[in-house]
Parts: structure tokens; C-alpha cells; sequence
């Protein structure tokens, strides 16, 4: 028999409602050490990790993450807090999402090139500000599947209702 339960994540700030210029999608962008386009993170607000404490395993266990691209990493929960979902490479939980915005690997290099974050008008222009995370569990393997979600999904997910479309 297999359970399976599902949470959703902005891949923007809860508390701006913007996409931060350098952190989560945006962490190639930060300051520091040099970072490769593409490195990113979803944030995991405080509000749904105290919700759901138990949905993803504790911080710094690895699991598998499949992305929207059928593509499967390594991932873990990481930073102060929980706070943040990587995967292994680092630019593979949002290398389909910036494929999807920016329709080009020409037009990624220039973002990268012009130090371009990705905004919340980028998000709005694909039509998906959030992801749809299901953890499905098979035996004793668990296996988190990441699925784009529309505009709003985290606040109606606040609300109590979970998307019921997914996009491609």
C-alpha cells in the first residue's frame, strides 16, 4: 500500500511577496564566493515547516527529489532553520523552472551576464509562483516528486486546499 501526502512551496519571500534578488531561485546571484548560474534553493517558510514538521526528514538526511523534467537528485534540507530545499547539483531543483522563463540557454547567459535576477513578473509570465511537493512512500522508500504550481497555490494551500492542476 502507498501513502502519499503533499505540501506547496512560493518561489518567492511569504513576507515581501517578491522574489529575493539573491537568495532561493535567485542564489546564483549572491554575494560571497563565486556561484554558477543556476544555483538555487526553494524556500521552506517557517509558517508550513511548524504546519507540517514531519512532512520532509530531517534537516541534512538526504532523499530523492524527482523534478518536473523527470529528473532525479539527491536532495536535503538545509541551512539555519530548515529554512531551505536543495538538491545535488545545487542547480538542479530550478534548472527546468529558468529553462521554462527564459526560453533559451542565449538568453539565461545573458541574465547571468547582466547580473538579472529572476522576479516575481518572471514567475508571473509562466504562470507558476509555486511548487507542489508529494511525498509518496512505497514500502520503505520515500520519494518526493516536485511539480510546478499556478499562481496563488501556496496561499490557497494555506487556506486549506491543495492544487488540483499541475503545470507542465
Amino acid at each position: 500500500m502507498s501513502e502519499m501526502t503533499s505540501v506547496v512551496l512560493p518561489l518567492y519571500s511569504v513576507r515581501t511577496g517578491l522574489v529575493p534578488e539573491r537568495s532561493g531561485i535567485n542564489q546564483w546571484n549572491a554575494l560571497g564566493r563565486q556561484r554558477a548560474f543556476g544555483e538555487a534553493y526553494i524556500p521552506v517558510p517557517k509558517g508550513m515547516r511548524s504546519m507540517f514538521p514531519d512532512f520532509f526528514p530531517d534537516q541534512e538526511v538526504l532523499f530523492r527529489l524527482i523534478t518536473p523534467d523527470e529528473r532525479i537528485f539527491s536532495a536535503k534540507i538545509c541551512q539555519q532553520g530548515g529554512k531551505a530545499l536543495m538538491t545535488n547539483p545545487n542547480r538542479g531543483i530550478c534548472d527546468w523552472l529558468f529553462r521554462k522563463i527564459d526560453k533559451s540557454e542565449l538568453a539565461s547567459r545573458m541574465r547571468q551576464i547582466e547580473k538579472n535576477p529572476y522576479t516575481y513578473e518572471d514567475l508571473g509570465s509562466v504562470g507558476i509562483d509555486s511548487v507542489h511537493i508529494f511525498k509518496n512512500k512505497e514500502n520503505s522508500s520515500i520519494v518526493y516528486h516536485l511539480k510546478p504550481a499556478s499562481m496563488g497555490s501556496y496561499d490557497r494551500f494555506l487556506n486549506g486546499k491543495l492544487p488540483t492542476e499541475h503545470l507542465d
